[in-house]
């Protein structure tokens, strides 16, 4: 989608993705919850938690989770430095966690997982850019109202450029960076990997730079992450929002609806019509002859 950008309208490739997207978690959670159930069922998971309905945990525990996530996203930050710089990162963000500590809610904790994981990753980045000496806390807020639970993220990386706040969650970008770093990724075809060796990752940065702003992965740099975040979000009723102090940082606010009784699959659209969006006649039609 990146490569389709300079072609291809905006709307037209996110509700692309959106679709493809929402399509790909509806089936994985069908089928996943299938065969968990029909395993406890015929007795091959002995040892299931009872908190479990096939994939959903009744108690999730977002504290829990957001300790778990904070943890995996400092190493993989204090990784992906020590590979591009030799040496250990001078020092990391801490992590403050605060409001209601006894927030539950019945959800997928794998999709919890990665949606706080993704954020949180991008706070200690971003934090690190800022001040790598010194660099300030991520914290984090959990709230708990009559009808949703809050998390809310916050960080001192800087803040985001207003002129870049509306492409955050879009797939329809053509930065340079962005085509760099899709220059730089092998060829699906022969591999993928969830994290590039060390020579990928060398590769995407600027060899004339020596200051934390030069981590990245490969893909980080495709900026996929708040884009698929997003969609996970809308597919479970609940929304992603971003606010931006300018110089300062930012305000990542995750909303999951329905808290007491738990979050309920939502498709915004139908995937079986056709896109909404207009678009000119397709170059080629297989009855144009």
């Amino acid at each position: 989608m990146s490569e389709c950008s300079p072609y291809l309208p905006p709307e037209q490739i996110d509700e692309f993705m959106s679709k493809a997207l929402m399509s790909r978690i509806a089936r994985r959670v069908v089928a996943e919850q299938h065969i968990a159930l029909t395993k406890k069922f015929n007795g091959e998971s002995p040892n299931c938690s009872n908190d479990k309905v096939g994939v959903v945990t009744i108690e999730c525990d977002p504290e829990d989770s957001v300790r778990r996530c904070a943890t995996l996203a400092r190493e993989l930050v204090a990784k992906s430095y020590q590979k591009v710089h030799g040496k250990e990162v001078p020092s990391l963000p801490g992590l403050i966690i605060e409001g209601h500590m006894g927030v539950r809610f019945p959800f997928v904790q794998d999709h919890m997982d990665y949606i706080l994981f993704e954020v949180l990753k991008n706070s200690y980045q971003s934090t690190l850019r800022q001040n790598i000496q010194n660099p300030s806390p991520i914290r984090v807020t959990i709230a708990e109202g009559s009808d949703e639970a809050v998390i809310r993220i916050s960080d001192n990386g800087g803040g985001i450029p207003l002129n870049q706040i509306s492409t955050l969650c879009s797939f329809a970008k053509s930065d340079p960076m962005r085509q760099s770093a899709l220059q730089t990724m092998p060829p699906v075809s022969t591999r993928v990997e969830v994290e590039p060796t060390a020579a990928e990752t060398a590769a995407i940065l600027p060899e004339d730079r020596n200051d934390f702003s030069s981590l990245g992965a490969a893909y980080s740099r495709l900026g996929i992450g708040l884009p698929v975040v997003s969609n996970f979000m809308k597919y479970w009723g609940g929304s992603l929002h971003l606010n931006s102090l300018a110089g300062l940082g930012c305000n990542v606010y995750l909303r999951f609806p329905n808290s007491r009784v738990g979050a309920r699959e939502h498709l915004p659209f139908d995937p079986s019509q056709p896109d909404t969006v207009q678009t000119s006649p397709p170059l080629y039609s297989a009855h144009a002859h």
